[in-house]
């Protein structure tokens, strides 16, 4: 199909863009969470690091995963009254990052798409922005990490994986807005649209149109400078208008046609799209089935324990378990996305490292029965064998 950047197509345009023969042949990707929240690197239950933002001003009683951030914040920062999340961005200097090395380690490890969470939920953006002063070329390690990340993937014939966790930004900090003195997170000069906090609003409040033309501006930046061959959206997009996700999709799929390139959108839970848009996308350790899937679909895990961000105290997955779950992922038809922790420095835990090699080495011998298959009648035969 055919598609320009100016109209914006129906969802039954959408639906007859196919998913592309690369993706259900590549099996196995790399990303990563990292950013200004590897500074502190602390967490106290599953999946609570990366959002040590949301956690440091005010305790979360109904979230027993962040129990123990805002104290641990108040002992080794002090007050967030006069420490804020911005003042960790200066404290993030990346100053080990070496990516053509980890472009090697992605190589060696036999994934086919890399890439890197371009903007958390913490509004810092990895690459160099003209709608955001805060971001990684002009503040803390001053350097575009997608740019140079990008080229060091390419050059090597990996695909791009670029994911953006923005929209749900919106709702960062609500729980801790009316707090008197106010936090730094209703600072004018840190919340105007482009700032480190997104503007403050009542709780529960729709985006605003500024915040929406604001995603839009961001989403269009990373197409035209980088057309990431697979774009992934973290949840809370189904608050966007249909409209606009309407354009989202026509703008992409219409650059990616420009560049001769097949591309590749998640419908996370199936919640961002309508069905049978996109691939469906699982997120996490566990799966909701056990048996093949008729449509494109992966999940994204991670490589430690309960962790998404680095954190000193969290152990790595052991090798044979990353292999199972991923034999029992390809099986059924699916991809993996395995998620990596580097430290805020810029160098991975040799422990992930590790991981990575031993994996390569596993599909340097087995790789045939993984790489460009698809599901056969039945995936498990008893508890140890299965089949592509």
């Amino acid at each position: 199909m055919k598609l320009n950047k100016t109209n914006i197509p129906t969802w039954d345009e959408l639906l007859a863009i196919p998913v592309p023969e690369w993706y259900r042949d590549s099996k196995l990707g790399i990303y990563m969470h990292w950013g200004v929240y590897s500074v502190p690197a602390f967490s106290t239950g599953r999946a609570s690091s990366d959002k040590y933002s949301m956690a440091m001003y005010t305790p979360l009683p109904n979230e027993k995963r962040f129990a123990g951030i805002h104290e641990y914040h108040l002992a080794q920062y002090g007050d967030p009254h006069k420490f804020g999340y911005k003042d960790f961005v200066p404290l993030w200097k990346a100053e080990k990052w070496d990516p053509d090395y980890w472009a090697d380690l992605f190589l060696e490890s036999g994934a086919q798409f890399v890439g890197i969470n371009a903007e958390h939920h913490d509004s810092f953006l990895l690459w160099n922005s003209q709608y955001s002063e805060w971001n990684a070329a002009r503040m803390g390690p001053k350097r575009d990490i997608v740019s140079e990340l990008e080229k060091c993937i390419r050059i090597r014939g990996l695909r791009l994986f670029i994911s953006l966790h923005n929209v749900r930004n919106w709702r960062w900090y609500e729980h801790a807005y009316g707090h008197r003195p106010p936090f730094d997170i209703e600072d004018k000069q840190y919340t105007k649209i482009g700032g480190i906090y997104p503007p403050p609003h009542h709780p529960g409040e729709n985006l605003s149109n500024e915040y929406v033309k604001f995603w839009r501006n961001k989403v269009r930046e990373i197409i035209d400078r980088f057309c990431p061959d697979y774009l992934w959206l973290d949840a809370c997009l189904n608050e966007l208008p249909d409209e606009v996700r309407r354009w989202f999709l026509g703008y992409y799929y219409s650059a990616a046609q420009i560049k001769n390139r097949e591309v590749i959108v998640n419908n996370k839970r199936g919640l961002q799209f309508p069905p049978g848009i996109g691939v469906y996308n699982l997120e996490g350790h566990e799966l909701e089935f056990d048996e093949i899937q008729d449509k494109p679909w992966d999940t994204d895990a991670q490589i430690l324990r309960s962790q998404w961000a680095y954190t000193a105290n969290d152990l790595v997955k052991s090798f044979s378990e990353l292999l199972e779950y991923f034999i029992n992922v390809v099986c059924m038809g699916g991809n993996l996305i395995l998620n990596i922790s580097p430290m805020a420095d810029g160098t991975i835990p040799e422990d992930q490292q590790d991981r990575l090699r031993r994996l390569g080495k596993w599909l340097a011998i087995f790789g045939e029965a993984v790489f460009e298959t698809r599901p056969w009648k039945i995936h498990r035969l008893g508890e140890s064998v299965q089949f592509t």
